[in-house]
């Protein structure tokens, strides 16, 4: 049987920001047995039939640099990937012009050394609690040994959030370099634009708490189990960033889940709850205008996604590129 499609390909590669934690590496521990880690994998691991993306929402999916104008007053909104992969990590010509033309610089989330800390306050379970009360042994074997490949130690691994785990695993490792996120606030500082954030790393971090545990570890589950394919998946969805294809990349995500409740409830808190509050942050300063929003590319488009909420709030959005 074909492995089926992860329930979040793209959880934090797109629709999150989220912040990379560099942990101690010490050696790896092996992998549970793998008759039994298969038998466990198994539910994760059925074909899912393909419906042909009938009802995909592919509204304002034509590029990722709109400009945004109400009255005269011209705004950007820029759509990211929080990535490090290096290719990603460079600004396109028609993103630097649109920058210089603005005094203020937006971006999705705090940034900050303290909001930093925050999260890696956040990242870990009360003491006494371990993810190994919410796993199979075996999961929770694999989880160890993920983990080990990403420098995190067991005991540490066990200790985390579900959705820390899943966060930290579901992407590429992480290298040195700096998300296009970094690239562009260290761009819009050294162009002495004003710098604000729409949420503050604790709302965020409020959204992770508030998915049921259940799906949590459903999503965590799903993770380990379809470690290969999910990076693979990232890969390709790197490539279409790069094309600018954002539709293709609706198109991917829109793929059949093996739980897709699990899947809509994630995307629900993650991107439409979020997109509503980021939409009233945005509007006291897109009534001035001169600002620049860099925002990860899936909350843009769509009947839910940002642009449609502007237009809706009287806004002409025209793709830049």
């Amino acid at each position: 049987m074909l492995p089926s499609k992860p329930l979040v390909i793209v959880i934090f590669m797109n629709n999150i920001y989220i912040l990379c934690v560099c942990l101690v590496l010490i050696p790896l521990f092996a992998a549970a047995d793998e008759a039994e880690l298969q038998r466990q994998c198994a539910p994760w691991r059925v074909e899912i039939p393909d419906t042909g993306n009938l009802d995909v929402d592919t509204a304002y999916t034509d590029g990722l640099l709109w400009k945004v104008v109400k009255d005269n007053r011209v705004n950007y909104l820029f759509g990211s990937m929080h990535s490090r992969d290096p290719r990603v990590a460079v600004v396109p010509p028609q993103v630097r012009l649109a920058m210089q033309s603005t005094d203020i610089y937006l971006s999705e989330v705090d940034q900050g050394m303290e909001a930093n800390q925050v999260f890696l306050d956040a990242m870990t379970m009360e003491e006494g609690k371990s993810l190994a009360d919410h796993l199979h042994p075996e999961l929770a074997g694999l989880l160890v040994y993920k983990a080990g490949k990403y420098g995190i130690e067991a005991k540490r691994a066990l200790q985390l959030q579900p959705w820390a785990a899943f966060s930290l695993i579901g992407r590429p490792r992480p290298t040195r370099g700096l998300t296009l996120d970094q690239v562009l606030m260290n761009y819009a500082i050294r162009q002495n634009h004003e710098v604000h954030a729409l949420e503050s790393m604790q709302e965020l971090l409020g959204s992770l708490q508030s998915i049921p545990m259940d799906d949590q570890i459903e999503i965590l589950s799903d993770t380990l189990c379809n470690h290969e394919q999910i990076l693979e998946s990232i890969r390709e969805q790197v490539n279409l960033y790069m094309r600018a294809d954002l539709e293709a990349m609706v198109r991917m995500n829109a793929k059949p889940h093996r739980d897709e409740q699990v899947h809509q409830r994630f995307m629900k808190i993650m991107v439409d709850d979020r997109n509503r509050r980021m939409l009233q942050r945005l509007l006291p300063w897109f009534e001035k205008g001169s600002n620049f929003a860099t925002i990860g590319a899936t909350h843009l488009h769509g009947e839910h996604g940002l642009l449609s909420l502007l237009v809706e709030r009287g806004y002409r959005v025209n793709n830049v590129f």
